[in-house]
């Protein structure tokens, strides 16, 4: 039975019963507009400077509102369009009375950032490491992105050992760490946010566990990807391993066996609970296979098996693309150039790969390259049309 039920903003603080919500941010329902944006949603107004230490979240359970307090978007800490810093986010709450058992903390997050980086959660010093897992949505929650073909959701949820939680405050810091770490300051077309990496959240949540549900010591997961190398004539596929451990180990080893053939890698960690991540390259394989994953952790050892169905083998195709704008992006003379020095850039990609073709965004930029450029680049023009590498358009 709840003995209080207090809502401040979209902030939700329960004394909970079994399996019941001690606090939860946000709505659960894959959209960020609950949160505070970046770029006022009617007046157009930037509201948060990244780059400012002092713009990173405190969430004080019980008096602040998501709308003002909780960031929609988080950046990497790779993310050069927003500081190439760190971004902690910390959720402060109280708790009257020891907590019975493990907790339950659930992050649901937006995952459509070009790289999607790792949850570091910390919990009164505390700290473990998770990755995402994202799944296609088609709910269209966040409308100005919904578009994207790659707009998905993730679920990251961990217990939390009763131990580690305190009568009265405790401190909940959230973080999302960029692996690898160098800066990136791209900012693809059409992302919403600073930079190319970051968290989009959706709700933040603690719960308590029904009995007998808390996670075991240690699990693992293994994924193969869509990932293939080629060396001396065989096809190898990348498997990413996930381990997770409630437990600090100092060092460990993996070792997967798939159809007799085996690939091994270490674990080295010093965070107090969390997942480590593996990528391993076995030889590549079609349909569905026995696999073992042996993990020794801790002087223990532990066997996982699994049924791997192989990756889908992709083929890539690149189109390059140009697009024809005279007048709209700039004057006719500079656009004649910039389209000229694509003429350019294609006849030289078709030199070096004899499998790629170009087609101009018009009979205008070729007879504008005709007009500017000398008799060589002329002549090679004209070969390249008469090889099949650049086609030239009617109209």
């Amino acid at each position: 039975m709840l003995a209080l039920s207090s809502w401040l903003g979209l902030t939700q603080t329960l004394k909970a019963a079994d399996d019941e919500i001690i606090w939860q941010i946000g709505r659960a329902d894959e959209s960020s507009s609950e949160f505070h944006q970046w770029i006022h949603p009617t007046t157009g107004e930037r509201q948060i400077d990244y780059t400012d230490p002092a713009s990173d979240a405190v969430f004080i359970v019980g008096r602040s509102e998501a709308s003002q307090h909780w960031p929609a978007f988080q950046p990497g800490s790779a993310n050069g369009g927003a500081g190439f810093r760190e971004h902690p986010a910390v959720v402060e709450f109280e708790l009257p009375e020891a907590a019975r058992t493990n907790l339950r903390l659930e992050v649901r997050l937006l995952a459509y950032s070009a790289r999607l980086p790792a949850l570091q959660v910390e919990l009164n010093g505390k700290r473990g490491l998770f990755f995402q897992e994202p799944h296609l949505a088609y709910s269209g929650g966040d409308p100005a992105v919904f578009f994207q073909p790659h707009y998905s959701t993730s679920i990251i949820s961990c217990d939390l050992s009763a131990d580690w939680f305190r009568v009265g405050s405790n401190r909940l810091v959230l973080t999302a760490i960029d692996l690898p770490s160098e800066r990136e300051d791209v900012r693809p077309s059409g992302f919403p946010w600073p930079g190319c990496s970051g968290l989009v959240y959706d709700a933040v949540s603690l719960r308590r566990l029904p009995t007998g549900t808390a996670e075991p010591g240690v699990s693992a997961q293994i994924q193969p990807t869509i990932f293939f190398h080629e060396r001396e004539g065989k096809l190898f596929e990348e498997v990413e391993v996930i381990v997770r451990s409630k437990t600090t180990p100092v060092s460990g080893r993996v070792t997967l066996t798939v159809e007799g053939a085996s690939a091994a890698g270490t674990v080295q960690s010093s965070r107090a609970f969390g997942e480590e991540r593996l990528i391993l390259e076995l030889p590549a394989w079609e349909g569905t296979r026995n696999a073992t994953l042996v993990v020794e952790l801790g002087g223990k050892v532990q066997e996982f098996r699994q049924n791997l169905e192989a990756a889908r083998r992709w083929h890539l195709w690149v189109v390059p693309h140009a697009h024809l704008d005279v007048g709209y992006t700039d004057y006719a003379a500079k656009v004649a150039e910039l389209q000229s020095r694509a003429l350019d850039d294609a006849m030289e990609l078709a030199e070096r790969n004899p499998g790629f073709e170009f087609t101009p965004d018009g009979f205008w930029v070729v007879d504008q390259y005709l007009a500017g450029r000398g008799p060589s680049e002329r002549e090679q023009l004209v070969r390249a049309m008469q090889q099949g590498r650049i086609h030239v358009p009617a109209v």
